[in-house]
């Protein structure tokens, strides 16, 4: 089943309503519950459950990307991947609040909750990956210097901020072989699939006539805000200061998770707008 134009309102109406409700939960519960409250089964609640709003919006990406072709498509196969990035985030926000809920003392970061986490950057990279090859890059269309240090400069400046925050005074930890790759691997991935989503962006002007160059400059907006969460994320576990119960961390990914549904929602409306042109 393909989604027309009905079934994107639908579900576009579903995910505004259901971040409209958790933002309210989460500002009610501001001025209701202690700040270092681990109370994960009382109003905050919510901190278990928004990440249905990525699993909404990770199946509906799935008929989106059947619409541009699925898997036998280069767009279609995109969607797809960063679809399943978006899914893979549900997985690994499901595991962690089953730890929260059942292990609250247990170890959350690296925990099996990272094998979501993780493989959404993997699914990521190559689903931009994919929009870059749709775009032309592999066939040379960055002929110029600026495109080149842009691209070169956006992974670095991410890197940068990752090492002064995270990795400048870093022990490593041989007994921790997962915990010192996630600690790398999160950020390099990020940035790579961040400095992608510029490089398509740039040149996204020479495919369909430039009809999918503003989603993807949606989709450079989402993963931001996925990285940011992330990021945050990372900072918190780090510090220990994550607040398990919920906190402006989780109000980051249910921004990030809303964001990034309603792009692949995007990309269902504009393939409705292509299919009207041929």
């Amino acid at each position: 089943m393909l989604m027309n134009k009905k079934a994107l309102n639908i579900v576009t109406i579903l995910i505004i309503v259901l971040a409209i409700v958790f933002t309210y939960f989460f500002v009610s519960n501001l001025f209701i519950v202690q700040p270092n409250t681990t109370d994960v089964v009382g109003v905050f609640t919510w901190a278990d459950f928004y990440q249905i709003i990525a699993l909404v919006g990770g199946v509906a990406g799935f008929f989106v990307s059947q619409a541009w072709g699925g898997l036998k498509s280069i767009l279609g196969r995109a969607i797809f991947f960063i679809s399943l990035g978006l899914f893979f985030q549900n997985i690994g926000q499901t595991i962690f609040s089953f730890y929260a809920i059942y292990w609250p003392n247990t170890t959350f970061y690296p925990s099996l909750a990272d094998i979501g986490f993780f493989g959404s950057v993997l699914s990521y990279i190559y689903g931009v990956y994919l929009i870059c090859k749709m775009c032309g890059v592999h066939r040379g269309f960055i002929n110029s210097n600026k495109i080149k240090l842009v691209v070169f400069l956006v992974p670095i400046v991410i890197l940068g901020g990752s090492y002064f925050v995270f990795l400048k005074d870093y022990l490593y930890d041989p007994t921790s072989p997962i915990k010192v790759f996630l600690d790398f691997g999160y950020p390099l991935g990020q940035a790579l699939y961040i400095a992608l989503t510029v490089l398509a962006y740039i040149v996204s002007k020479n495919t369909l006539g430039g009809m999918m160059r503003s989603t993807i400059l949606i989709l450079f907006i989402a993963l931001l805000l996925q990285y940011a969460a992330d990021f945050n994320f990372l900072y918190q576990s780090t510090s220990d200061s994550w607040v398990l119960s919920g906190s402006y961390g989780d109000f980051l990914y249910l921004i990030s998770y809303t964001f990034m549904s309603l792009t692949l929602i995007k990309f269902g409306y504009k393939n409705q707008e292509f299919m009207k042109k041929i």
